[in-house]
């Protein structure tokens, strides 16, 4: 078994995915949630023309009657959704172009794109606890190559094209639509490149195959850190926090009522992946997830300054 693992692993890492130098590209970003609604309310407010939302759930209420208040200024708004938090948006159904996804997997994706020039998104769901209780993060990007990338995967899902059926992008990074773009793919490259440091901070851990990777780079001197939901990892039969625990620095969130959603791995201060996937298979082959690669040495810092600031809080 161990050394089927080491195969896959080993063919994993020879297939480097497309990359191009737009992971330097500078995001905005914002991690405490007095910022992050103030952003996303501002985001949306900024919209003009058109306002496009790929969203898992949208439900606060701020944010519906921003949504509304678009459309009643004639702004086209478009939403995409998961089918089974429908019945979230209420009446608005009624009044916004509205496609929710198949029911394979989740549409677990958070973004919006505001008149074709900026993307929001982020581990942010709409949601008053995901926006005021929860770790979590947005960012806010304008650059034309980020901006297409994800005005393309808009527009499929607005045609129907979920998951599978989507084709893969020709320029992957440093955007990369899970399943189609192979997401894991470019997670497991990130992590071979690993020499000294690893800070990971996720909502669900239940690949084994991250675990075992972890567990190499451990017994060749790297210094692995991770921080995890609470509730989630120690209450799921499938989580690997107890694998993991014996071979890194391992925490949890103290949080009493929200949730460590958020989904990042920081690479030796040189590289940074974060997004909405979490290491499960279900991110990598059922569920429409992202990851972003940055290598802008700001975008690196500012998440290993969160990390740390959330290793702290749960001393």
């Amino acid at each position: 078994m161990r050394l089927s693992i080491f195969l896959f692993l080993c063919a994993v890492l020879f297939v480097c995915p497309s990359c191009t130098t737009t992971d330097t590209v500078r995001f905005d970003l914002y991690f405490l949630n007095a910022s992050i609604r103030e952003r996303t309310l501002g985001f949306i407010e900024g919209a003009t023309v058109s306002l496009d939302l790929c969203v898992y759930d949208i439900s606060d209420p701020e944010v519906l009657r921003a949504l509304a208040g678009k459309a009643a200024q004639g702004v086209a708004v478009r939403v995409v959704t998961e089918a089974d938090n429908l019945a979230e948006l209420g009446l608005l159904t009624r009044e916004l172009e509205v496609v929710v996804d198949d029911d394979r997997g989740l549409m677990h994706c958070k973004y919006m794109i505001a008149d074709g020039k900026q993307v929001w998104g982020g581990s942010t769901n709409l949601t008053k606890t995901s926006l005021d209780n929860h770790y979590n993060d947005i960012f806010i990007a304008s650059d034309p190559f980020i901006v297409r990338r994800f005005q393309d995967h808009f527009e499929h899902c607005m045609n129907g094209l979920f998951k599978s059926d989507r084709p893969s992008a020709k320029e992957k990074g440093p955007v990369y639509f899970s399943p189609e773009d192979l997401p894991f793919n470019a997670l497991m490259n990130l992590l071979s490149s690993a020499k000294e440091e690893v800070l990971i901070g996720i909502y669900a851990f239940s690949d084994y195959r991250i675990a075992h990777f972890l567990k190499v780079l451990s017994a060749h001197g790297v210094e692995i850190y991770v921080f995890a939901d609470r509730g989630w990892n120690q209450g799921s039969p499938y989580s690997q926090s107890v694998e993991v625990d014996q071979y890194t620095l391992l925490r949890y969130d103290l949080l009493e009522t929200g949730l460590m959603h958020q989904k990042f791995i920081v690479v030796d201060r040189s590289a940074v992946l974060f997004g909405t996937y979490n290491f499960t298979a279900s991110a990598e082959t059922k569920n429409d997830e992202y990851l972003i690669l940055s290598r802008e040495a700001s975008v690196v810092e500012r998440f290993r300054q969160r990390f740390f600031e959330l290793w702290k809080a749960s001393e």
